[in-house]
């Protein structure tokens, strides 16, 4: 990791030189009052890809009615 201080006005050329390094089109850009963090976005992986189109079958009461599902007993009346 680089650190210097530099003048306001000049940390444009800093920026646009760091930039044209990058590889890819798009940066992803994080800040706060005291710190500022520029990297290259990411390509989604194939975890998260999947994750997109995953979709939740499971019961949407399943953690009301534990008992009746892993044990068969009587489903709980939902309150």
């Amino acid at each position: 990791m680089t650190q210097m201080t530099v003048h306001k006005e000049k940390i444009h050329e800093i920026l646009l030189r760091f930039l044209n390094d990058l590889q890819g089109d798009e940066i992803h850009l994080e800040f706060d009052e005291k710190h500022f963090l520029v990297q290259p976005v990411q390509e989604k992986t194939v975890l998260d890809m999947l994750a997109e189109q995953a979709e939740d079958l499971g019961p949407e009461d399943l953690s009301l009615n534990t008992d009746h599902y892993l044990y068969g007993l009587p489903k709980r009346p939902e309150k």
